[in-house]
């Protein structure tokens, strides 16, 4: 790769940045920060060709979210009056 393209390239790459960082600071509610960085993550991924390790990762972080909630529920569940 030239030097030229490499410039390019940093220079794409940097305005994906900003664009992203700029929806992310749109949003309204975590909700929608949230959905707005997944989608950057999906969109870099989708660049580097590495869609599966994305979605691994997510459904991976999903599973540890979701029994993080289940125990919370549960400790919670022994303190109520």
């Amino acid at each position: 790769m030239t030097w030229e393209n490499t410039k390019r390239a940093s220079r794409k790459a940097e305005r994906r940045r900003l664009w992203h960082e700029a929806r992310i600071a749109a949003a309204a509610t975590p909700k929608q920060k949230a959905w707005a960085a997944c989608g950057w993550l999906i969109s870099e991924a989708w660049r580097a060709g590495r869609l599966d390790d994305a979605l691994d990762w997510v459904l991976v972080k999903v599973h540890e979210l979701r029994e993080e909630e289940r125990n919370d529920d549960d400790r919670d569940d022994g303190y109520a009056a």
